[in-house]
């Protein structure tokens, strides 16, 4: 591909630095307003949705009432990587699974685990629960959290209630979605690809890259360059 051909092609590219923050935005404001109306539904002293990142694969918060720094900092980093709980719900279970579900199916007693009693109980919480998010496609995208001062105020109607939130919550917690939106506004078989500010490229959903978006291509690496320049900037 000549300089010049790329130079016209770059020129092409759809920016996603502002559109991108708009809608992050837009996210976030969804994610606060859903949490809320589902924890008026649930009476739960604390719930956070939290997001995996795409490039990252670390967990970010869309929304959080009632959890505090440190919790929350736990929920992001340590409950995923340690806790049994949270494999069983991220692999086994699709379910928004209770500790006393879990004690019950999975023969695990979340009071004994370092979760509870380093974090959760020591905050006033003595029964809780986590539904995994998965989209139609198998990909893992995020959370919901939600935890109560006593077990019986955990009921199983608030946990139906809490299944039947999950196609809003997946909307929500789909990460992809932002810069899909923008993809999907580009003509019939035209390549794409999202570039992170700190210059790593995933594919998106239903778009091919294409020759010179693809690995090895020159468009590609050019790209990647320019996003870990001073100025980060991210493109389709």
């Amino acid at each position: 591909m000549k300089s010049a051909a790329i130079d016209h092609t770059m020129s092409a590219t759809v920016r996603l630095d502002t559109p991108a923050a708009v809608l992050n935005d837009q996210i976030i404001d969804q994610a606060t307003q859903v949490t809320r109306l589902l924890r008026e539904f649930v009476r739960s002293e604390a719930i956070a949705l939290v997001a995996i990142d795409p490039i990252s694969r670390t967990h970010r918060s869309l929304a959080v009432e009632g959890y505090t720094d440190r919790t929350m900092s736990y929920v992001l980093d340590g409950f995923p990587n340690a806790c049994p709980a949270y494999a069983i719900a991220r692999e086994k279970d699709t379910h928004s699974l209770r500790w006393r579900d879990y004690k019950r199916d999975w023969n695990l007693y979340l009071p004994d685990t370092l979760t509870a009693q380093e974090y959760l109980m020591p905050d006033g919480f003595r029964e809780g629960s986590t539904m995994c998010l998965r989209v139609a496609d198998g990909r893992y995208i995020g959370a919901i959290h939600m935890s109560w001062s006593k077990e019986a105020h955990a009921k199983d109607e608030h946990r139906e209630m809490t299944e039947r939130f999950r196609p809003i919550l997946l909307n929500i917690c789909d990460q992809l979605r932002t810069p899909q939106l923008l993809a999907d506004e580009l003509a019939p078989g035209s390549y794409a690809l999202a570039v992170s500010p700190n210059g790593f490229a995933f594919h998106l959903p239903n778009r091919s890259p294409g020759p010179h978006l693809g690995e090895g291509g020159e468009l590609r690496r050019l790209m990647l360059e320019k996003a870990k320049s001073s100025k980060p900037q991210r493109f389709v």
